[in-house]
């Protein structure tokens, strides 16, 4: 968090130096200022000047100022703006330095849409098919030849990640067999309906969703955890191929290969087991494939 204060008139406020540290409301703004910046309708300038408005008060004065004091005004607004390069890395093209915004945040900031349940932060409670289904939506967002994204698939997307709160929440959550999963339990067969009261919701909604979800796929292939005492690298899940198109078909196959495996079950079982102990296995298998060779 970044910290403003001026002490001549006992004035302090936090306001955030990421993605992660904004809530629900100031996320929806940032996405409503960078569909402009991305549509160059407004500067870099004017994007971090609007989004400090939103996060410290400033207070209009009803007295009669200087030009001089207003500009002193203006200038000062500028340089606490400047700290909002905090949202950006470093960038570099031709040698040349640039700011980019940085859009890796992998926490969860809209976890609910009315009466539907996002997924946790990163991912971690997706089970391996939802994960399945959902990469694929996600790869049918992509930008068609004219630059834009096709909206039914953002929706199909989201229609796919969030649903309904489980019935019966409160007991389920006192029996020993509690999962920690709120949402009811994925069904392909159950999208397409949700995919109309998801169609209502406001773009800045759609696409802070999908800025989100590609940062939780960026993560997945790049991104680092602590499993006991171990490093878990995922990027090595990717090493074997830099086609996207082998590796969303090659989820459906590692689906059936572990299932034959008899790791986690069936077919069904493995399908409904949790997305993350599934990387661990086959990271596991990488592993001990690669110390063989």
């Amino acid at each position: 968090m970044h910290t403003l204060e001026i002490p001549e008139i006992n004035y302090k406020a936090q306001y955030p130096s990421c993605l992660s540290e904004m809530n629900r409301w100031q996320y929806l703004k940032f996405i409503q200022l960078y569909l402009l910046l991305e549509a160059d309708k407004i500067t870099w300038q004017e994007f971090r000047i609007r989004l400090l408005s939103y996060f410290i008060t400033i207070v209009r004065t009803t007295e009669i100022l200087t030009p001089e004091e207003i500009e002193l005004i203006h200038a000062e607004i500028f340089r606490i703006s400047e700290t909002l390069d905090s949202f950006c890395i470093t960038k570099t093209d031709q040698n040349k330095e640039h700011l980019e915004l940085d859009l890796s945040n992998t926490k969860n900031l809209l976890p609910k849409l009315g009466r539907l349940y996002g997924p946790a932060d990163a991912l971690i409670d997706l089970s391996f098919f939802e994960y399945i289904e959902a990469h694929h939506a996600f790869l049918a967002c992509s930008a068609d030849a004219t630059g834009s994204i096709p909206v039914e698939h953002i929706d199909r997307l989201i229609a796919i990640l969030y649903r309904p709160k489980r019935r019966f929440l409160f007991f389920k959550k006192l029996s020993p067999l509690w999962n920690g999963q709120s949402r009811e339990k994925y069904n392909e067969h159950t999208v397409e309906g949700r995919m109309l009261k998801v169609s209502r919701l406001p773009i800045e909604v759609k696409i802070g969703i999908l800025i989100w979800y590609r940062a939780c796929e960026e993560f997945l292939q790049t991104g680092v955890i602590g499993i006991g005492l171990s490093q878990i690298d995922f990027s090595l899940l990717y090493q074997e191929t830099d086609n996207a198109e082998q590796n969303d078909t090659g989820l459906i196959g590692v689906l059936y290969t572990l299932a034959e495996s008899g790791v986690f079950g069936s077919v069904k079982q493995t399908a409904e087991s949790n997305l993350y102990d599934v990387i661990v296995r086959i990271y596991q298998l990488l592993r001990t494939l690669k110390s063989t060779e």
